[in-house]
This record gives structure tokens, sequence and C-alpha cells, in this order.
């Protein structure tokens, strides 16, 4: 069995050099980050971290462009669940294998609502999945933007957060310890959500 996270270390180091090379890089990993979040089946994490590294003094800024494309692909991808799910959609999840990210999504959106979508932004689930059955279940477009915002916000801001505090070694820490550092955020959103959706007084 192919190692996944080898694979996209592979993918992302092209994906690297066509950022670092590009004369308008801060654009390209916009538009990489937009790709990313609709049809390209990288980790953008994986380019992210050395880019951040170079740039130190603009990780904030960084971080901010790669949320904001991948908010812009996720308004895309929501409206082809809304609109073009049985042409388009369904496009999408034959070419991308989205059957099986469709079924756990549901699952956890029929459990958790909202708050699903915010996991879904964080965990490996496929995004794909969760912009196309959130558009044809006609969900609540302010909702499903404010979960991408929260969801992809954490994981962005938390990245940049982690090379600011260990330098170079952010790098290594990201890639042996991507599962532990997910989880962890994972517990912590659940916790936060579950407690939120109870009150104690």
């Amino acid at each position: 069995m192919p190692n996944t996270q080898n694979t996209n270390e592979s993918r992302s180091e092209k994906w690297s050099r066509w950022v670092r090379d590009s004369r308008h890089s801060l654009a390209a990993i916009g538009v990489l980050s937009f790709l990313e979040s609709t049809v390209l089946p990288i980790m953008i994490e994986f380019v992210m971290v050395p880019f951040l590294l170079a740039r130190r003094k603009q990780i904030w800024l960084i971080s901010t462009i790669v949320l904001v494309g991948c908010v812009l692909g996720a308004l895309v991808g929501y409206g082809i669940g809304r609109f073009f799910f049985e042409s388009a959609g369904q496009w999408l999840i034959d070419t991308f294998g989205l059957s099986g990210g469709m079924e756990k999504f549901r699952n956890l959106f029929d459990d958790y609502g909202f708050g699903a979508l915010i996991l879904v932004c964080i965990t490996p689930i496929p995004f794909q999945a969760a912009m196309l059955a959130a558009g044809a279940a006609s969900y609540s477009l302010p909702m499903f933007l404010l979960a991408t915002l929260i969801g992809r916000g954490i994981r962005y801001y938390g990245l940049a957060a982690i090379v600011a505090l260990m330098g170079e070694k952010a790098e290594e820490v990201w890639q042996k310890h991507t599962f532990w550092i997910t989880a962890g955020t994972v517990i912590v959103v659940v916790l936060t959500y579950v407690i939120s959706s109870f009150s104690i007084f």
C-alpha cells in the first residue's frame, strides 16, 4: 500500500517549487489554496511550512491568503453541489473517489450539524465532499462559510503559530507528528463544541 503522506510530500515538493519560483508567490499560494480546496489532491500544509519558514515576517499574511483562497474554493464547491450536483458534482465524486468521504461526512453531519463542517475542515475527510454535500442539501451558505473560516482558520493560523514558535524545527515537527497535531486539534474543537452546546447555568 502506498504511503499517503509520502505521496503528498512528493506532490507538494513540486508545488512548493512552483510557488517559490513564481514572480508573484503570494498570489501563487492563494491560487494553490483555491485549487487544493476544489480539485487538487494535496495537503497544502506541506507547501505552506517551507514558504512560511522562508518568509517569517509574513506568516500571518500568508496564512490569511491561504484561508481566502480556501474560502473562495469552498464557495465554488458549494455552488456546484447546490446547482450542478448531478453533473459536475457527480463528475468530481467519480473522478476523485469522494463517495466514501461523502458517506463519512453525511454521518457526521447527521450527528453534529454545524460542528461536523468545522471537523471536516480540520480532519483528513476530503473537504470537497463536505462542500458538495452541504450545497446539495441546501445548507445555509453563511453558516457553511462561517464553519469554513473557523475550521480552516484553526489549521492555517495554527500552522503559522507553530512556525513562529519553533522556527526551523516546525517542518520536522509537522511532518513527523501530523496525525497527533490534527488529533489534538480535533479533540479541542469537539470539547469546545460539546461544552458550548450545553448550558451549565
